[in-house]
């Protein structure tokens, strides 16, 4: 993809736990989320994306990735409200992997406690739909936690042989 005219790839070392992975950008541009009322609009817009696009809650997982415990928080609300069931992992929360990971929940929300060192296993409903939800994005910032949020939809065969939307 194109950052600032830059044409910016990522290449790992080791292998995406994917045979395919699958980009989809979707932009928000909205005044800087300070104000309530920008914050609830914020959340709306989040909650009726993911209701557009993930459909089979019943056999998947999705996991959204979002560095703010206060906009977890309010989508959390929202997106129960239209029928999902949703875990929210910080580090405050501190959910154990097996609690994660043997859960049925739809959707698994978390900042960046889960961007690193613990792995998203769920072969009884995997998860192949990520959501990276940047809300002030840069290159420098945001792309090692973008990396390493995606990568966590990994751990078990069934889970890494599927591909996965980010």
């Amino acid at each position: 993809f194109k950052h600032k005219d830059i044409e910016v790839s990522v290449r790992a070392k080791h292998g995406y736990p994917s045979p395919k992975i699958i980009v989809k950008r979707k932009f928000l541009f909205m005044d800087e989320a300070k104000d309530i009322k920008v914050k609830e609009e914020l959340v709306n817009r989040i909650s009726k994306y993911i209701k557009l696009t993930f459909e089979d809650k019943d056999s998947q997982t999705a996991f959204l990735f979002l560095q703010s415990k206060e906009l977890l928080a309010m989508l959390k609300t929202c997106l129960e409200e239209e029928g999902y069931s949703c875990l929210v992992a910080t580090a405050d929360s501190r959910k154990s992997q097996d609690r994660i990971n043997q859960g049925d929940e739809d959707i698994i929300l978390s900042t960046s406690a889960l961007s690193r060192g613990i792995d998203l296993s769920r072969p009884h409903k995997p998860i192949n739909k990520i959501y990276a939800i940047i809300t002030d994005f840069g290159i420098e910032s945001n792309l090692v936690e973008m990396i390493q949020a995606i990568s966590r939809a990994r751990g078990d065969e069934e889970t890494e042989k599927n591909p996965k939307e980010l």
